[in-house]
């Protein structure tokens, strides 16, 4: 496990933007490539089970929003050219009021640092389950980001979970395609492999 601490507030823009924190865990990766073997993955930290097609890597960092110390945790794997990534943001029963602010920032920082192809992102209506079998919506957020020579392809969705305790869990569970060379966004990410992950993330 590595920890990071980030606390001026000028990085907290960039800070959700999952790119940004699995460019951390790309030099931690780049040397592994192993073949798709998916196991379940409980973490009692970030209240979660997901479906991971090889052991996930754990970082965490502290971030700093309106004067407020807050975690992340990111579990993330990479498959060949594939990341697959859970970041989770806790916030405590005196900071849940900062729940709107921290999903809006975490939806907008990536088309504001990211050089996208506008219309090749698209919004989908989705679902997703919890442990105890609730279905609720949620919208899942393609992107295409042109590179020189590739694009990145990346999907997304972000899923608030909020306990009787007061504590509120802010999901971002993503997967990046690295170095693609034909395809659409959708094509490529609706993949059975792909859906999986989505489909086997419930929130406990």
């Amino acid at each position: 496990m590595s920890v990071i601490n980030f606390f001026p507030n000028q990085l907290f823009k960039r800070s959700f933007v999952v790119f940004a924190f699995i460019g951390l865990l790309t030099f931690m990766l780049c040397a592994c490539s192993p073949q798709l073997d998916w196991r379940t993955v409980t973490s009692t930290q970030a209240q979660y089970s997901a479906l991971f097609p090889a052991k996930p890597e754990h970082l965490e960092r502290h971030l700093v929003y309106q004067d407020q110390d807050i975690l992340q945790v990111l579990d993330a794997v990479k498959i060949d050219d594939a990341i697959f990534s859970i970041s989770t943001i806790e916030l405590k029963k005196d900071q849940a009021s900062l729940e709107d602010g921290i999903l809006e920032s975490s939806k907008n920082a990536l088309s504001q640092q990211a050089d996208l192809v506008k219309d090749a992102s698209l919004i989908k209506e989705a679902s997703y389950q919890t442990a105890d079998h609730q279905r609720f919506a949620v919208k899942d957020y393609y992107f295409e980001v042109k590179m020189p020579n590739h694009s990145q392809f990346m999907r997304s969705r972000w899923i608030v979970r909020r306990t009787p305790a007061g504590e509120v869990f802010i999901y971002q569970v993503s997967v990046l395609l690295q170095n693609v060379k034909s395809g659409t966004v959708e094509q490529m990410l609706s993949q059975e492999q792909y859906a999986t992950f989505f489909e086997e993330f419930h929130p406990l």
